[in-house]
């Protein structure tokens, strides 16, 4: 850009002086072509498919591990992931899955109205026993969750590019939850979010960082969390049934397994060789029983993963109150999470304090059973646990309407929350980012123009006191 010839009054005037100056005129031509481009972009047909650009928002970059070809490989599976959610074949999987659901839980429903031995309450009668003032606090708890989840997205997001998204961080949270419940073992939500905030001013570094951040956090806590619950179900004489045993060795399982994911990743991580080793062991074996196809791709691939799980603790272990602030939110969030079904019975019966022990260990222990259990949302297991370790706790006529208000909010609403918000981006959310995107080129070109006159009158200066000298 050229500047205009100084006048000798200039001299006199403080950088701050000289470039405010310069700045609101260059600020004022700006907006003005910023005001007819944004005119132009409310009179495109909202129906019409929206070319997102990779503007990014100002924000002070922070040096990460990530090499730039990890970086994209991993962007590029992401948005690989993503373009096969968006199939037709896997919409229509998706629908075919929330069908199985809704028919499992029909099951049930169909099993205790042919049983003799329960008498199902009317829904007409459900409605003038319930305690609404205490059912509203399921709303309240929901909130609850989200404000938690949003939270720590909006933390990390801060925590690497240093500015404040916290709309960003709800719908990345909601999104996540969305994809999650609608993929077997909840595997669409990361690339997913990593895709979405990718395309919404996040770097791919940043991307992947925050999203490795939440998880490595979110598994470790888990783990933590359900490793107490499982040492204190040991106690509990009503779990010495069949269908208690059975829930009872489940849950075992699938802490077992999340457990060894994680320590796995982390032996990798403290010892590359043992954990080489022990890597191409697994994946040979798999390899040999048909269960991994391409043992190349395969080890390609969790050698990414180990490798940002790297990059990630190297992060926090400089950054330690954003890795305890993390720790905390997925305490609190897996703490409100199994509190659910105690609010459905204090709705039904009244506050029993006594038997809150018993509900939060029961709801995580089915928890741990759909965990791995591959269809998604663990649609049958998380249905039949549920009936099982709750039916000496919900009188037989109450049980499957605790049933379906637990399973409304601890699934369904989380589907029905994604929609909503799929539905704000096509409508607004995509336009309004553009010219989001077009803000934030203007406010990065007016601080480059604005550094440009302070060293240019700084370097005039020097000049001038050179010359008296």
């Amino acid at each position: 850009m050229k500047l205009g010839r100084k006048k000798r009054g200039d001299f006199e005037k403080t950088p701050e002086q000289l470039s405010s100056e310069n700045f609101s005129f260059n600020k004022s031509e700006k907006f003005e072509q910023l005001s007819l481009e944004s005119e132009e972009i409310s009179e495109k047909d909202a129906s019409a498919p929206l070319e997102i650009s990779n503007q990014q928002p100002p924000q002070k970059e922070q040096v990460e591990e990530f090499s730039p070809q990890n970086e994209q490989e991993q962007l590029e599976e992401a948005e690989e992931k993503v373009k096969k959610l968006g199939t037709k074949k896997k919409k229509w999987l998706n629908i075919l899955f929330l069908f199985i659901n809704i028919g499992v839980v029909a099951g049930i429903l169909a099993y205790q109205f042919s049983s003799e031995d329960v008498d199902i309450s009317s829904i007409g009668t459900l409605f003038c026993n319930i305690n609404w003032g205490i059912f509203f606090l399921l709303i309240v708890l929901y909130a609850l969750l989200m404000f938690s989840e949003s939270f720590r997205f909006w933390n990390l997001i801060f925590s690497t590019t240093k500015t404040h998204r916290p709309a960003l961080s709800y719908k990345v949270a909601a999104l996540g939850k969305y994809y999650d419940s609608l993929t077997p073992l909840s595997a669409g939500g990361e690339p997913f979010q990593i895709y979405y905030m990718s395309k919404r001013g996040l770097s791919g570094r940043n991307a992947l960082s925050v999203c490795m951040g939440k998880y490595v956090t979110q598994q470790l806590a888990y783990v933590i969390f359900t490793f107490i619950i499982m040492i204190l179900s040991i106690s509990l004489s009503q779990l010495n049934t069949i269908g208690g045993t059975v829930v009872t060795a489940t849950s075992w399982v699938g802490f077992a397994l999340n457990s060894f994911l994680i320590l796995v990743v982390a032996l990798v991580s403290i010892n590359k060789t043992i954990g080489n080793k022990l890597v191409s062991g697994i994946l040979k074996f798999l390899h040999k029983i048909k269960i991994v196809k391409n043992y190349d791709k395969q080890y390609h691939k969790i050698q990414k993963v180990v490798s940002d799980y790297q990059s990630t603790m190297k992060k926090y272990a400089k950054e330690k109150g954003t890795f305890f602030i993390q720790l905390f939110f997925s305490f609190l969030f897996y703490f409100l999470h199994y509190s659910i079904p105690f609010l459905i019975h204090a709705s039904f019966y009244g506050f029993h304090l006594e038997l809150f022990g018993e509900i939060f260990i029961y709801c995580a222990m089915i928890d741990l059973t759909a965990s791995f259990f591959p269809l998604p949302g663990g649609t049958g297991a998380s249905e039949l646990s549920f009936s099982v370790l709750f039916a000496s706790i919900f009188d037989g006529g109450d049980l499957i309407w605790a049933l379906l208000i637990w399973r409304f909010f601890t699934y369904y609403i989380y589907i029905f929350q994604g929609f909503f918000v799929t539905a704000y981006d096509y409508l607004h959310g995509n336009k309004k980012l553009e010219w989001t995107k077009k803000r934030w080129a203007l406010e990065a070109e007016s601080r480059a123009f604005e550094e440009k006159e302070h060293k240019e009158f700084e370097l005039m200066l020097a000049k001038k006191n050179k010359k008296k000298k």
